[in-house]
């Protein structure tokens, strides 16, 4: 006899004012992300449903995704825009209060944003190295490079977070790489115009080294 998945309610939060798109866990499985049309994204702790941070990115959130090496996350927005979120924590000088040494854990966030696409990003996916990244809009796929020495476009309005207002932007971005050409009209069946639906990697367990491949799909085209 097959058994049988059981499910128990942990907590439940109406933190959105419209539906929520994307949900990521970080990779240790104990913070939670989720993006909305609303614009804001809320980041909770797991164990307790607490919660941690919000962001607002004054555009819908189409897209989440954690990165696979660090504490942080990276999302696509419905004007293009690509944000990079990194949260550290910091621990602040000790203070002595009644004889008793207390020092209380602090989280710093740093962002890294910038136009990516002209039209909405509905995909993204990091590599396992967390230093390349594919960004999918509309029919355009595109492979980012962080790199490090980041300076602040001049230009751009900054996230509407408190907490982004007491910490620095982060040293690093995201630099352009390349852009994945389109697939042939011909390997549409329907003649429709092309557009991305997903974006991945995958590594080749058969190749020496382990190559990995970019793979994306479409709507009418299929997957290249």
């Amino acid at each position: 006899m097959s058994s049988v998945l059981k499910y128990k309610k942990r907590f439940e939060r109406n933190s959105h004012d419209s539906a929520i798109t994307s949900v990521a866990l970080n990779p240790r499985g104990s913070i939670l992300a989720a993006g909305s049309l609303d614009g804001n994204i809320s980041v909770w702790a797991v164990d307790t449903g607490s919660s941690l941070h919000r962001v607002n990115a004054r555009s819908p959130i189409l897209s989440l995704v954690w990165s696979t090496c660090s504490e942080g996350f990276v999302f696509g927005c419905e004007n293009g825009l690509l944000v990079s979120i990194l949260l550290e924590e910091v621990r602040p000088p000790l203070n002595r209060f009644r004889g008793i040494v207390h020092s209380w854990p602090q989280v710093c966030v740093k962002t890294v944003y910038f136009e990516a696409h002209s039209g909405p990003i509905c995909c993204i996916s990091p590599n396992s190295n967390d230093n390349l990244l594919i960004s999918g809009a509309v029919n355009e796929v595109t492979v980012w490079k962080r790199s490090r020495h980041y300076t602040t476009r001049e230009g751009r309005q900054p996230l509407l977070s408190s907490l982004e207002k007491l910490t620095p932007v982060s040293t690093e971005k995201w630099e352009f790489l390349k852009t994945i050409p389109q697939p042939p009209e011909q390997y549409s069946r329907t003649g429709q115009a092309v557009k991305v639906t997903s974006v991945n990697w995958l590594q080749s367990r058969t190749s020496s080294g382990g190559q990995k491949f970019m793979v994306t799909s479409y709507l009418w085209h299929g997957v290249m």
